[in-house]
């Protein structure tokens, strides 16, 4: 897994957390309080680490300041490829947000995460739970449509890959979004079961909890609710890179649009279900 990658991985960790502690609105349209707040969040969790010690502390640095979660969050200033001293410290600090020691810590357990060669039930859930959550920040940044989050989950130019970017096609056509302030849309996953496992691909089924409500850019008016608790398929690959979906499979549910059927899936079409 490259460091890019790796460190796409851990933004998603801590927006993730963040957005449990703070708003569950886009991070990006957070304002400076909150970014204050996130701050001290930060600062906390360094203090109750227990993993590091004073010393240790001391060394990385027990505060991140609101501009430079800014310039990485909202601004999404880049992480350079040969990373010095200074920017090693600061994901040492995000990873212990997330519950790592250290920033080699997290590398080596989202290694594991992500690996060809891991193939246990509680680290697929956290595969699957990490994709989901992946695909509900896409809906969250419409207008604009950015799938960087899904490249540590998803197959490249897979059907699985082409049906959520027309969801957001769609979604972007006709002017909703789910980034509003106090808008309650969330997704969860309630149940997890391997069903076929090979030594190339994994077959997972699951229920998940989708809601999702989508307003009007302009207007902040309600569009329309897609409030699903559904059985899941998924088809997982493994890559040179580690495990990817292929293929994300439910029924449509009744008076809604959703995602394809199965047939849909494996044949691509023009027009896109949307959620």
């Amino acid at each position: 897994m490259s460091v890019t990658h790796l460190i796409d991985t851990l933004k998603e960790k801590v927006i993730q957390k963040a957005q449990e502690e703070i708003s569950f609105a886009s991070i990006e349209q957070w304002n400076n309080s909150q970014y204050q707040y996130f701050s001290k969040l930060i600062a906390d969790a360094i203090e109750k680490d227990q993993t590091n010690s004073e010393q240790q502390k001391d060394h990385f640095g027990r505060t991140i300041s609101a501009s430079t979660l800014k310039r990485i969050f909202k601004y999404k200033q880049a992480f350079p490829i040969s990373l010095d001293g200074r920017q090693l410290k600061t994901l040492d600090k995000l990873s212990i947000f997330v519950g790592f020691s250290s920033w080699i810590q997290f590398q080596q357990g989202a290694s594991s995460l992500f690996s060809s060669d891991v193939t246990d039930e509680k680290t697929f859930r956290e595969f699957i739970n990490g994709a989901m959550q992946a695909e509900f920040k896409t809906y969250q940044l419409l207008p604009k449509i950015d799938l960087s989050a899904l490249n540590p989950y998803f197959l490249k130019n897979s059907a699985a890959l082409q049906r959520i970017h027309g969801v957001l096609q769609r979604q972007k056509q006709e002017g909703s979004i789910i980034t509003l302030f106090n808008n309650p849309s969330t997704c969860e996953l309630v149940e997890f079961k391997i069903i076929q496992e090979e030594a190339t691909q994994i077959c997972i089924e699951t229920k998940e909890y989708w809601y999702l409500r989508w307003e009007d850019q302009l207007t902040h008016q309600l569009k329309h609710i897609y409030n699903e608790l559904n059985q899941q398929v998924y088809l997982i690959m493994k890559t040179e890179e580690g495990w990817r979906i292929k293929m994300n499979y439910y029924e449509s549910p009744k008076n809604q649009l959703s995602k394809p059927t199965l047939e849909e899936s494996l044949n691509d079409t023009k027009d896109y279900p949307s959620k």
